[in-house]
């Protein structure tokens, strides 16, 4: 196991040709989110949820290589709403940043954007505590994808997937997992 503080070494021992080995794999993690607008408007199923800027989230650095293969293993999404009634929401990643609808709208991508799409990370489960809510994975198999060319970042855009009351200002926090493939 490479400890995270020494990633970017594996760079280097990848491309020594007297110890390359194909099997080689760097753990990757990358984390983004966002604060909702100050309003308390519900969402409706397959509305996007921004803070307000039409913009994808950025999972930045996800791989030290530009346009690498990576696996994606496990995300998690932090809500600091503690809520009764929890929501139901996708996470969609994109090789390409996206330009969106405003919060609270329905999410209808063009057709040029959703060929980027990479996969979809559905968070169907939960756990609440007294200050926030945790969204995980009930079941998720590998998501393999390859970043753009000259790119090390993931783009994604969340959606609600259910009717969900929000609390105003909400923060979202989401983080990926994953592994560098050769």
């Amino acid at each position: 196991m490479i400890p995270d503080n020494d990633r970017f070494r594996l760079i280097d021992l990848w491309r020594e040709d007297d110890i390359y080995d194909p099997r080689l794999v760097a753990s990757v993690f990358s984390t983004s989110g966002f604060t909702r607008p100050a309003n308390t408007t519900a969402y409706s199923a397959k509305d996007v949820m921004t803070d307000g800027v039409k913009k994808a989230m950025e999972f930045p650095n996800f791989s030290p290589v530009p346009g690498a293969a990576i696996d994606i293993l496990n995300a998690i999404m932090i809500s600091s709403n503690p809520a009764a009634s929890p929501g139901a929401f996708e996470l969609l990643l994109f090789d390409s940043p996206q330009d969106l609808a405003t919060d609270n709208s329905a999410y209808s991508p063009s057709n040029s954007d959703i060929l980027e799409l990479l996969g979809v990370v559905c968070f169907d489960s939960y756990n609440v505590n007294a200050i926030s809510s945790v969204y995980h994975l009930a079941s998720f198999g590998h998501l393999y994808a390859r970043l753009a060319p000259g790119s090390t970042s993931l783009y994604g855009v969340l959606v609600s997937t259910a009717a969900y009351t929000p609390i105003s200002t909400e923060n979202f926090h989401i983080k990926l997992w994953g592994e560098m493939v050769r």
